[in-house]
C-alpha cells in the first residue's frame, strides 16, 4: 500500500486558478479548414484526457480523424489530428460511435464502403500514443450485402468491447451484436449474433450500455421499414455468450406507442444490472416525455408502458436528455418544450427517484417558459448529487447559436450564480453537441460549427478554462479535503492520480500533487 501520510504544509484556502480557453468567444479549435469536418464524437478517458473524433473532407473525400487532448486541453497529436481511416466513404454519412476503454485507449466503430457500395461496420482501437492497436485497417464487424449503419459501443465488465448495429434491407434484417477482445479478436463468427428483430422487421435507433456479469442491455425501435411500421420501444439483455436473457429470448416491450420517425430513445445503465430509458411519443395527443426503469431481470419498475416525466400537458415535450446517478438511484430528465405550432420553445426538467416518484413536483421544473428563442440539443451530465444541463440557444429566425449550461442540485435549485453560464458565445451555426465528463468532474463538450470542430471544458463551479489542479475535489478552494481526496485516488491507483502522465501512479505523482497543493492558483 502506498504511503498515506506525510508532513505537508497546509496553506490557507485559496481560490482555485493548460490550454482550455477562458474566453467563451474563443473556444478550442480541434479541426478547422476549408473542407467540412462533421459528425463529431467525444469520449472522456479515465486519466482525464479526452478523445474527439470526426469525419473530415479535407482530401476531397470523407476520412475518419481523431484527436487526444490532455487534461489541460493540450492536443497530444498533430494539430491537424490523427488519420484513423482513409477508406472510401459515402458522401452521405451515417452516425457512428466513440468510447474510451479502461486502459485509456480510444475505440471507434463506423461504417464505410471499402468492400463495395453497401455499408459495412469496422472497429478500431487507438492507444494514447496514437498507435493502431487492431491493425491499420481495424476489425471488420460486418461483411454482407445489407445496409449496416449507426453502430453503438459499450465496454462490458469483462473488459471486452461490444458493438451493436442495425443490419437493414434484405436479406435477413435485424439488430446485430459483436464482441471484440482487447486484442482485437471477435468472439462471434460472421456478422455476430442477432439481438433484435425476427428476420423481417428492421429494428434500429439502438443504444447499448454495460450491465452485470459481462452482459449488456440494448434498446431499440422495433421496426423502421416504412412510415406506418410499429416503431415501438424495445429492450433486451444479452450475455457475453450472445444469449438473450430477458423474456425467454423475446424483447421486453417497453412501450406499444410508436415513436416518431428517426427518434432514438435514451438509455442509461442503472449500476445494478438494469437500465433507465427515456423517449417521447404522442399517446396523449401531444408530444410527451416518458421513462421506464427495467430491473436486472427485465421487469418494469415504473408505470407499465411508460412513466410520465411530467404531468404538464399544456405544452409539448420533446427530445429528452437522460442522466442517471447510481449512488442514489435517481434519474434526471431534461427536455425541450414547445407550443402546438412548434414556433416557441422552452425547457423542463425532472428528477425521478428509484421507485418512480417525481421528486421535482409532478409537472417538473420549468427552466425556461415558451418564447421565440429556439433551444435545442439538450444534454444532461450527472455531477455530485445533481445534474449539469447543456444546450444550444438561438434567437428565432437566426442561425447564430450560443452554447449554454446550467447546474441543478438534488432539490432542483440552481448551484451557480448567475444560473446560466456561457460555454460558447461566438454567434455561429452550431450542431451536434458531444459531451463527456472526466474523473475530475470536469465536463468536456465538442460540437460542429460552420463545418469546423471546436471544444471547451466546463468546470464544476461553472467556469471555463484551466481548473486549478490542486483543487482536487473541484469545490473552488484548495484545502485539506483536496489532500485527503487525492490520497484516496493515489492509494487506489486511479488513473487521474498519474499527474506526471508517465503511466504509473507512484511517489513522483505524490510529490507533484504536494507542489500543486502548496502553490496558489
Amino acid at each position: 500500500m502506498r504511503a498515506a501520510a506525510l508532513i505537508v504544509a497546509v496553506g490557507v484556502a485559496c481560490p482555485a486558478s493548460a490550454d482550455w480557453p477562458t474566453d467563451p468567444s474563443a473556444n478550442l479549435p480541434i479541426a478547422v479548414g476549408s473542407a467540412d469536418q462533421v459528425v463529431v464524437k467525444l469520449a472522456a478517458a479515465p486519466d482525464g484526457s479526452t478523445y474527439i473524433g470526426w469525419f473530415d473532407n479535407r482530401g476531397g473525400a470523407y476520412a475518419v480523424y481523431l484527436q487526444r487532448l490532455d487534461p489541460s486541453g493540450t492536443p497530444a497529436w498533430s494539430a491537424t489530428g490523427l488519420l484513423v481511416s482513409g477508406h472510401p466513404q459515402n458522401s452521405s454519412l451515417v452516425d457512428w460511435d466513440l468510447i474510451a476503454d479502461s486502459a485509456g485507449s480510444a475505440v471507434l466503430a463506423f461504417t464505410d464502403v471499402r468492400d463495395g457500395g453497401d455499408l459495412d461496420v469496422f472497429a478500431y482501437r487507438v492507444s494514447p500514443a496514437g498507435q493502431p492497436q487492431w491493425g491499420p485497417d481495424g476489425v471488420q464487424i460486418s461483411a454482407n450485402a445489407n445496409f449496416d449503419a449507426d453502430p453503438r459501443l459499450a465496454r462490458n465488465t469483462d473488459g471486452d468491447v461490444v458493438v451493436v448495429y442495425p443490419r437493414l434491407g434484405t436479406p435477413d434484417p435485424g439488430l446485430m451484436m459483436q464482441i471484440v477482445s482487447p486484442a482485437g479478436v471477435k468472439r462471434f463468427a460472421g456478422d455476430g449474433v442477432r439481438v433484435g428483430g425476427d428476420g423481417v422487421e428492421a429494428p434500429a435507433f439502438n443504444e447499448v450500455v454495460p450491465a452485470d456479469n459481462g452482459s449488456v442491455i440494448v434498446s431499440f425501435v422495433r421496426d423502421t421499414r416504412t412510415f406506418p411500421s410499429p416503431r415501438h420501444v424495445r429492450a433486451q439483455k444479452v450475455s457475453s455468450a450472445g444469449a438473450l436473457l430477458w423474456n425467454a429470448g423475446a424483447p421486453v416491450i417497453v412501450s406499444t406507442t410508436s415513436v416518431p420517425i428517426a427518434h432514438r430513445p435514451r438509455l442509461a445503465a442503472d449500476g445494478a444490472g438494469g437500465a433507465i430509458l427515456a423517449w417521447h411519443d404522442t399517446r396523449t395527443g401531444i408530444f410527451q416525455v416518458w421513462t421506464q426503469r427495467l430491473d436486472a431481470g427485465g421487469g418494469a419498475l415504473w408505470t407499465a408502458g411508460g412513466h410520465a416525466a411530467s404531468t404538464d400537458v399544456s405544452v409539448q415535450q420533446l427530445d429528452p436528455a437522460l442522466a442517471y446517478r447510481a449512488a442514489s438511484q435517481e434519474a434526471f430528465v431534461f427536455w425541450n418544450t414547445r407550443n402546438g405550432g412548434q414556433s416557441q420553445w422552452g425547457q423542463g426538467a425532472q428528477k425521478i427517484a428509484g421507485g418512480g416518484g417525481r421528486a421535482w413536483t409532478d409537472p417538473g421544473i420549468s427552466l425556461a417558459p415558451l418564447s421565440t428563442t429556439n433551444r435545442s440539443f439538450e444534454r444532461a451530465v450527472p455531477l455530485d448529487d445533481g445534474v449539469v444541463l447543456l444546450w444550444l440557444q438561438t434567437p428565432q429566425g437566426s442561425n447564430q447559436d450560443q452554447l449554454l449550461a446550467r447546474r441543478l442540485d438534488a432539490s432542483g435549485a440552481d448551484v451557480w450564480s448567475p444560473a446560466v453560464r456561457v460555454v460558447s458565445s461566438r454567434a455561429s451555426d452550431k450542431f451536434r453537441l458531444a459531451v463527456g465528463v472526466g474523473p475530475d468532474s470536469v465536463i468536456r463538450v465538442a460540437w460542429e460549427e460552420g463545418g469546423d470542430v471546436y471544444a471547451q471544458n466546463l468546470n464544476p463551479d461553472g467556469s471555463i478554462g484551466p481548473r486549478c489542479r490542486g483543487d482536487w475535489n473541484g469545490d473552488g478552494t484548495i484545502d485539506f479535503n483536496d489532500f485527503l481526496d487525492f490520497l484516496n485516488d493515489f492509494n487506489a491507483g486511479a488513473p487521474r492520480a498519474d499527474l506526471n502522465a508517465d503511466g504509473v501512479v507512484d511517489f513522483n505523482d505524490l510529490l507533484e500533487f504536494l507542489n500543486l497543493y502548496n502553490t496558489p492558483c
